[in-house]
């Protein structure tokens, strides 16, 4: 049997060239590189990548290029070799040295005679930087020029130089020269062409032109590296940890240090960009960069996701079913049906030319290389031996569209599709299994080990258990499930419309993972050793799971950015073997290598830097608000003129394996102390911002969720003049002085107004008082009193004509003493015993009409308290002739006088006709009697609270109601603020 195979292969698979394609990330002049050919590549202390090319220097964050030329200060565009020192960037091109710092050039030049010499690489030794040329030897820096070194030959073609705290390298077209510090040379094997020189923990390495190879220094040793082997010379090379990558003119070809075994050779024709190779430069990072002579700048992304394509001998680019079987790929694709593809470099393609009924393969099951089942968008196949049976709706099937197999017994298979499930014994098909129907769109059929059947539908999860079919609860909202894998008899993993979920006992959960927009459809997931694989729409989700607690963490994602040659993973699309992942995206077939994930993974926190300062948006030059410049070209000691208040400040954090996933947080210490959420942009704007001191504060956060250190810029945004202390002090001075000017001028003013009014104010009172006091002793009240003492002496009552005119005699006596004190005030029991003089006439002149009652209550202290004369008798009188006289019984008259609050309070209460009968009286009865006590006591009150300045207000006089509605008389209130 195993013979018939090999001979269908040898028969039928045509023959291709088996090469895995690697991922590199390219910047060429389309993404702002200035030139394509690339000459050297360094990193500054800030992170940045420097690019020397024949058309300037670029300097790269990951997202853009800055370039720099002649016009900036360079010597010349053709830039040749690049060397950090510190805070400086040297550059060499023709004609001598250019040092960047602070943001700006300097030049080092060649002395006239050799102005034409080109500087090919750069080293500092010995507190001296030396330049080798192409041509004219070794130079140092001297001040402002460079100066030949003459114990090297002239006319020696240098290619590099390295220097260690001792010895100082120089690699030449005829041998390698060693400068010690304490002066001798050495000139090792002058009959080698040597190359480059680059060191890896502590090590160095020298690469040779002739022969090709590269050797290992040590102590004036050098050590060949026999086990690199290469045709073509080594045009540079780079070690990498355990590794040792070289490139030669269009290979990169790396080998393990350790084993001293090749690890992989990459060409064009798998993924190398095209151009002639030239340099190679490893960052903080780890990243491998290779400069080229035409194709620009390029990063190898790593080994983690290697791609394979039709190129490869795959008869399609969009495979939906992987399956590996005795080291054969069973590869079911979107448009060219399957593809037998062997790793050792065999292919076939079945597919509608051959008898497939489609060309779209959703599904397979895989009994041996003989025999296999295939699931399409038209029907169901059976490949065996060489030959296809197919079968369709007509034959049984729910439907022609098969989207999984499952095998439940030996020769016994569930088809899942879009009708539902049936079974298929080899001959014929049932829509039930085990008595049970299931109607809806079967997307996966996973069978546990107990027998247990789980199904994966467009309208949710189904279990089949003990003879019987339910289906889950699901209270999260999803209905479409896409993919479903087992962790073990009772839990699972479940991708859906709207994301990932776990089961556990028939209970769905979620799995508590955050997807990013365009990631909730999930369409696979995987489950293998403690490890879980979710496939989106935007790339692949790997991560770890604890089974006993099921919980999901630490995952990572991974896109087009990362290496992936695109971002869509095709539905169910999975197969897993030892370390690697195989699935299905709509460009290729990936493989993932979860070994190789540190590859892709960020150990080392972002390098931050603020890399400028723009006022109103704009570049400005600063350098009259400040101290100079720092290492960086920020201004130091800033202070910003107050107009100049509207600031952006830019900054960069560097981390190239995920450029785009670096986010910040900052904060402006003086305008608030919080840290801002995770933002992408590279630049913080203040406006309108008030004098003070600022410090700016920014950090990085990587994708690893790795921060950086705080970089940080402290400026002062100072005050206008008029806000200034001499300009305050003088302006208060000033201020005081004129405000102490105009309220003296005015307190003059409104004291002179306020005795004009107290005078007119007291000349009306006195009036009033006069008033109040003819009030007092009207007319009527004199000519009915003296009748009635006439009454009495005529009925020979002398008794009472006597009491009655030596109360009279009492009230008059009061009313004219009480005109001589001082704003008419009198202490309150005057004012009482008058009120009760008053009483006591009318009541014996009306003889016993009404009853008067005084209450005081002991809280009111009446010798001590001063209340304005003659304010209570016109309310007691209008009592009297109003609401009393007209009322047929007997009247009571209730008086009051007690403290609220701060008040002290006269109620006068009467059980009278009420306002309203009284009024309807007077328009009846002309009345000879004109009452103008309640208005001159209103006018009196008035006037009062202006001079007395006292708090002083009448409430009423208003009508009293029992609790059937009916008026009972009159209440009147006066309240006197208390001192």
């Amino acid at each position: 049997m195993r013979r018939s195979v090999l001979l269908f292969f040898l028969v039928f698979l045509s023959h291709t060239c088996y090469l895995q394609q690697y991922s590199f990330d390219s910047y060429s002049t389309n993404n702002g590189l200035s030139q394509s050919q690339v000459y050297d590549i360094e990193q500054d202390q800030n992170g940045f990548l420097w690019v020397a090319t024949e058309g300037g220097l670029n300097k790269f964050d990951g997202n853009s290029f800055k370039i720099y030329t002649s016009e900036d200060g360079l010597i010349k565009d053709d830039i040749r070799s690049l060397f950090v020192l510190g805070n400086k960037l040297y550059a060499g091109s023709k004609g001598g040295i250019c040092i960047f710092s602070e943001k700006k050039f300097s030049q080092v030049l060649f002395p006239e005679e050799f102005e034409n010499r080109r500087v090919d690489c750069i080293q500092y030794f010995n507190d001296t930087v030396f330049v080798g040329t192409n041509g004219e030897s070794v130079f140092y820096v001297d001040g402002k020029a460079l100066v030949p070194y003459t114990k090297i030959d002239k006319g020696l073609k240098i290619r590099d130089l390295y220097a260690t705290e001792e010895e100082l390298l120089i690699s030449t077209k005829r041998g390698l020269f060693v400068k010690h510090l304490n002066g001798k040379m050495k000139h090792l094997h002058p009959d080698v062409s040597f190359g480059r020189i680059k060191v890896e923990n502590d090590k160095v390495y020298v690469g040779t032109y002739k022969p090709t190879n590269i050797y290992r220094y040590s102590k004036g040793k050098l050590k060949h590296l026999n086990y690199i082997n290469s045709s073509e010379t080594i045009r540079d090379f780079q070690p990498m940890g355990e590794s040792i990558c070289l490139i030669t003119k269009s290979l990169l070809v790396c080998y393990n240090r350790i084993s001293q075994q090749k690890e992989f050779e990459i060409s064009v024709e798998n993924g190398l960009p095209e151009g002639q190779l030239l340099r190679t430069f490893k960052d903080r990072e780890g990243n491998l960069w290779i400069g080229t002579d035409g194709k620009g700048l390029t990063r190898f992304v790593g080994e983690t996701f290697v791609s394979f394509s039709k190129k490869e001998g795959i008869g399609s680019n969009q495979i939906m079913y992987i399956h590996k079987k005795d080291s054969i790929f069973y590869l079911g694709s979107y448009n060219n049906g399957v593809t037998v593809w062997s790793r050792n470099g065999y292919s076939k393609i079945i597919n509608a030319e051959n008898g497939l009924p489609s060309n779209t393969v959703w599904t397979m099951h895989v009994k041996s290389p003989e025999e296999f089942m295939i699931g399409t968008q038209q029907g169901l196949s059976i490949y065996k031996n060489g030959k296809l049976k197919n079968y369709f709706k007509s034959d049984g099937l729910l439907s022609d569209k098969i989207t999984t197999i499952a095998e439940l017994s030996p020769n016994k298979y569930l088809i899942g599709g879009p009708e539902g499930v049936s079974v298929f014994d080899g001959e014929r098909f049932d829509s039930t299994f085990y008595g049970v129907e299931l109607r809806t769109w079967i997307r996966q059929i996973k069978i546990a080990n107990s027998g247990e059947i789980w199904f994966a539908t467009l309208s949710g999860v189904y279990v089949y258990s003990n003879g019987e079919l339910k289906k889950l609860k699901n209270d999260y909202g999803f209905s479409e499930v896409n993919s479903l894998d087992l962790i073990s008899e009772k839990k699972a993993l479940i991708g859906s419309d709207k994301g990932v979920y776990l089961i556990e006992n028939d209970r769905i959960f979620e799995s508590g993972i955050q997807l990013s927009k365009t990631s909730k459809e999930v369409n696979m997931v995987k489950y293998f050793g403690s490890t879980v694989c979710f496939g989106t729409n935007s790339g692949i989700y790997i991560g770890k799971i604890d089974p006993d607690q099921m919980k999901i963490y630490d995952v990572k994602r991974f896109s087009a950015e990362d290496g992936l040659p695109g971002s869509e993973v095709n539905l169910n699309s999975v197969y897993v073997e030892d370390k690697a992942i195989w699935f299905g995206m709509e460009e290729a077939l990936v493989k993932f290598r979860s070994d190789h994930i540190s590859d892709l993974e960020d150990f080392i926190e972002p390098k931050l830097s603020i890399t400028n300062l723009k006022i109103f948006l704009e570049e400005m030059d600063l350098s009259e608000f400040s101290e100079g410049n720092d290492e960086n070209g920020l201004p130091i000691n800033l202070k910003l003129p107050y107009r100049y208040n509207y600031v952006t400040i830019e900054f960069a954090g560097i981390s190239f394996k995920n450029t785009k996933e670096v986010k910040y947080q900052y904060k402006l210490e003086g305008f608030g102390d919080e840290w801002t959420p995770l933002l992408k942009n590279d630049f913080a704007t203040f406006t309108s911002m008030s004098p003070g001191v600022y410090t700016f504060k920014v950090r990085a956060i990587n994708k690893s969720g790795l921060v950086s250190e705080v970089a940080e810029f402290t400026f002062e945004v100072l005050p206008p003049f008029w806000l200034t202390w001499w300009f305050i002090t003088l302006s208060l001075v000033g201020i005081i002085g004129v405000v102490t000017f105009i309220i003296n001028y005015r307190t003059k003013v409104i004291k002179q107004k306020k005795d004009n009014e107290n005078l007119v104010y007291k000349s009306k009172l006195l009036q009033l008082e006069q008033q109040s006091l003819n009030a007092s002793m009207n007319r009527h009240f004199i000519f009915n009193s003296l009748n009635s003492i006439q009454y009495f002496i005529n009925i020979s009552d002398k008794i009472s004509a006597n009491k009655y005119l030596t109360n009279f005699a009492k009230l008059i006596r009061k009313n004219l003493d009480s005109t001589t004190n001082e704003n008419n005030m009198v202490i309150l029991s005057d004012e009482i015993s008058r009120l009760e003089l008053y009483l006591s006439l009318e009541s014996m002149r009306f003889s016993g009409k009404f009853e008067y009652r005084i209450e005081v209550d002991p809280s009111v202290d009446i010798e001590m308290l001063e209340v304005p004369s003659m304010m209570l008798q016109p309310f007691v009188e209008n009592s009297i002739i109003h609401g009393i006289l007209p009322k047929k019984e007997k009247g009571h008259i209730d008086i009051k006088i007690f403290i609220q609050d701060s008040f002290v309070v006269f109620e006068i209460k009467d059980d009278g006709i009420g306002i309203k009968e009284s009024q309807k009286i007077k328009e009846n009865y002309d009345s000879e009697h004109d009452s103008k006590g309640m208005e001159i006591t209103a006018n009196r009150v008035d006037i009062l609270k202006r001079v007395l300045r006292k708090d002083l207000k009448i409430v009423g006089p208003r009508e009293s109601y029992d609790q059937a509605g009916k008026v009972v008389g009159t209440i009147v209130e006066i309240f006197l603020k208390i001192e």
